[in-house]
């Protein structure tokens, strides 16, 4: 709900001078401004949870499977990092932030299953299909959705 992945999230922003970015006080604000209601930052990433997860569902209903999730083959090349912006992003060493040239980074398939498998845990989807399971529907209130992926089987 509060991210855009072109310019948004800024967590980190070497023109300040603590390296802070504008997320995430800037996204609520926009959000505000425009539905005039008091939106925190946590509202805004629960209200993206959903719509997630409902996307999640419709495709999930659609017949996607964890196995047809891939990128385009250019991602699996040298250079498929430089989106004609700049070719240096913000990478983080464990301890530092630093600026670094990323232009010929790129996805190789085994590391990509890796952090599908992270990722479909982190969501609260099954690592094995990618599906929705139940609890995490449950607890963003959406017991109906778990109901009819259970009846198509498609529950996680």
């Amino acid at each position: 709900m509060l991210f855009c992945d072109w310019a948004f999230s800024n967590l980190y922003n070497a023109d300040s001078p603590d390296g802070r970015g504008y997320t995430p006080e800037a996204e609520p604000r926009f959000l505000n401004a425009v539905t005039g209601r008091n939106h925190t930052f946590e509202d805004g990433i629960e209200i993206g949870r959903r719509a997630w997860n409902m996307k999640r569902a419709i495709f999930v209903m659609q017949g996607r499977h964890r196995d047809q999730e891939k990128f385009a083959g250019y991602m699996y090349r040298p250079g498929a990092s430089y989106c004609g912006f700049s070719p240096e992003l913000p990478i983080f060493d464990g301890k530092n932030w630093e600026w670094e040239n990323c232009r010929e980074l790129y996805l190789e398939d085994k590391g990509l299953e890796q952090w599908k498998t992270y990722f479909y845990k982190v969501e609260g989807w099954d690592p094995q299909t990618g599906y929705p399971k139940r609890k995490t529907l449950e607890e963003l209130d959406m017991k109906q959705v778990a109901d009819i992926l259970k009846i198509h089987n498609r529950l996680g």
